[in-house]
Order: C-alpha cells, then structure tokens, then sequence
C-alpha cells in the first residue's frame, strides 16, 4: 500500500507535512535561554588551627595529634606531685581562637565518672618574669625580661662618658651566670661564663657553658669550670653577646638567652661580675660584685647549694595557675604545665589521665 505524502503550500512553495514537522522539532531544540554562564570549582586542603605540640589530627585521625607521657616518674609514688611540659598550644588561625581544658581519670570512681577520688590534675600557664636592678659601687645595671620563649639576661657596664675614652686602658668585663633548676637546697646546673682564663683551652672571653656537680664533692665544690666547657656557639638552646675587653664592646653591653624550657616552671640564678682591670687612672677601678648581693661582693663559689636565707640566688617563677577557657591570638604560642597530685593513701593502680583541649560548647 502507497502512503501519500500531505501536501502543505508554505511562501508560495508546496512541502510536505512531515518536513514541516521535523523543521519546527528542530528550532525548538536550539531555542531556549542559558542556565549559567560558566562554572568555577574550587579545592581547599584544610588544616588543624590549634595544634598541641605542633601535631594535627589528619583526617579526623585522632592519635596523629595524641601525645603520651609518663606522669612524673615510673612508678610514681603515692603523697607526690609531679610536674610534666612544658606542651605547646599554638593558634595557626588568622582569628582569635578559645579552648578548654577537660581532663579524664581512669579507672574513674563510681561516685565522680572521669574523675580518680586521690588524684588532682591542674595545669600551669605562662608567667611573664622580671627583673631590675643596679649593683656595685661603679653601677652595673642588670635587667632580666621574658619574650615569651627565652629569659634574656642584659649587663650594661658603665662604659659611658666619661667612662668611654679607649686611652684609659683595655679593661676586663667578666660576667658569670650561674643557674640552678633543682630548688633550694641542691646545687646549680650550669654556668654560662666569658671566660676569664680559668680554662686555657679557650680564648679569653669565649663564651662557655660548663656543668655543674652533680655533687659538690666533684671538681672543685662541684665547679669544673677549668677544664670541662662547651661553646655557647655550639649549643641551640642558648646565646650570648658582649666582648670581655673595652676595645672590642665600648658601650659595656653583655646579653644571655636561654629558651624557658631549659629552666623549667621555675628556677634560681645568679650573677658573678668583674670590671676593671687595665683600666688607667681615675675613671674605673677593679671591682667585684654578684645579684644578689650576699655575705660576699662577688658570688660565693664555695657555697653554690641553694639558700634562699641568705640569699645566695635570685628566684624566678615562670608559671602560674592555668585560666581556662584559654583564648589563643593569631600566631600565639602558649607553653603551659600538666601538675598531678597523688593522695598519700591513692590504692596501688595504673592510672590513665587524659587532658583533651576541647573546642568549647
């Protein structure tokens, strides 16, 4: 059977039906307006804001930021306190950032769940610390700041006018700080001295560290300045500047830094200072004299335990009770202290004490 083709006059001119058809199919398929203009597809890799000790918890992975320590000593002793850090905290956010500190204990008591009946968990922040004061019959002014990672010590001799004419002779500077981080009645730790010839494989005036003890049986009353030291230069964890001679630092300017962590949550120092010798005529004449002043001008080298009667050091406390929540600033670092308190009847046990820096609810 033969279909027949319908036939349609368009403009004068005859086409078929089924053309027409497939023609207007057509132009409403092209027709339309845009539903966008273009398309932009943006990637962020995210990263932690607050990190503890500098660790993230990559992918919600939580023991990547965990850190694990050993309360005190092991085991420790019930009727203790023990003091663990300093941790850091630090806020990579270009906005301020708040936190809190929520501590669990294990095996937890029935009576207060997360919490051990004998044991006391508290945290200790950063304490900025200072000191001012001027010494000597010449004055030597000593002042001690905190930048927030180092205590920096600065000794200005009075290498001043009138004090400042290089004719008046190639005098000495010598300056030894003596630090002790174990408490009062035990010995220092080290000394960070200008070398005054005690030790004659070094230069004059090469800044040196030099251990002390651990006994005040060992060396001479414990010193072994004479013949066991380390450049500074080669340590990183302190610094020093200041010539010994006149000729070499005319304005009499010594500095010593040494990172906070090397001295703990608290520490004791003092200062041993010499100026004079080989200056010419009246303007500076040898002197010997220590902060603090004690029983002696100078620092007491045969008595070197600490004792805070005399005194024979100076105290300096870097922390104080932790006020949380906590509020980071942009770029803020903030060291602070894990402090756990054993009951002297705490049952013997393994404890788990966690400390969670918990974004507040």
């Amino acid at each position: 059977m033969k279909l027949m083709s319908k036939k349609v006059t368009i403009f004068g001119k005859q086409m078929s039906a089924v053309l027409i058809a497939l023609l207007a199919m057509t132009g409403l398929a092209s027709a339309g307006l845009l539903s966008y203009y273009g398309l932009a597809v943006g990637t962020a890799t995210v990263e932690q804001s607050v990190k503890l000790d500098g660790n993230e918890c990559t992918g919600g992975d939580y023991e990547a930021c965990t850190i694990t320590y050993t309360v005190g000593v092991s085991p420790a002793v019930a009727g203790s306190t023990y003091t663990n850090g300093p941790f850091e905290l630090t806020n990579d956010a270009e906005v301020p950032v708040t936190v809190d500190f929520e501590t669990d204990q294990q095996p937890q008591d029935e009576e207060t769940p997360g919490e051990v009946k004998g044991i006391t968990t508290t945290y200790l922040g950063p304490l900025d610390y200072s000191w001012s004061g001027t010494v000597g019959y010449q004055g030597i002014v000593v002042s001690v700041e905190d930048d927030g990672n180092q205590i920096i010590w600065t000794v200005d001799f009075p290498l001043e006018a009138p004090y400042d004419e290089v004719t008046e002779g190639n005098g000495l500077m010598a300056v030894g700080l003596v630090i002790a981080t174990d408490g009062e009645g035990n010995g220092p730790v080290f000394q960070i001295h200008n070398n005054d010839g005690t030790d004659p494989g070094f230069e004059y005036g090469t800044w040196l560290m030099s251990p002390w003890g651990p006994e005040i049986t060992d060396g001479w009353f414990g010193w072994h300045s004479g013949d066991t030291n380390t450049p500074v230069t080669e340590l990183d964890w302190v610094s020093a500047t200041g010539g010994r001679y006149n000729e070499v630092n005319p304005d009499g300017t010594f500095t010593i830094r040494i990172d906070k962590s090397e001295l703990g949550k608290d520490f004791h120092w003092a200062l041993n200072l010499a100026i004079g010798s080989g200056f010419i005529g009246d303007y500076l004449t040898y002197e010997q004299m220590s902060v603090p002043d004690g029983v002696t001008a100078w620092f007491d080298w045969t008595t070197p335990i600490v004792d805070m009667t005399v005194p024979n050091y100076e105290y300096a406390g870097l922390v104080e009770e932790l006020v949380t929540p906590l509020t980071l600033e942009p770029g803020e670092v903030v060291s602070f202290y894990i402090v756990n308190e054993f009951d002297i009847a705490l049952i013997p046990d393994t404890y788990k004490i966690t400390t969670e820096i918990a974004v507040p609810e």
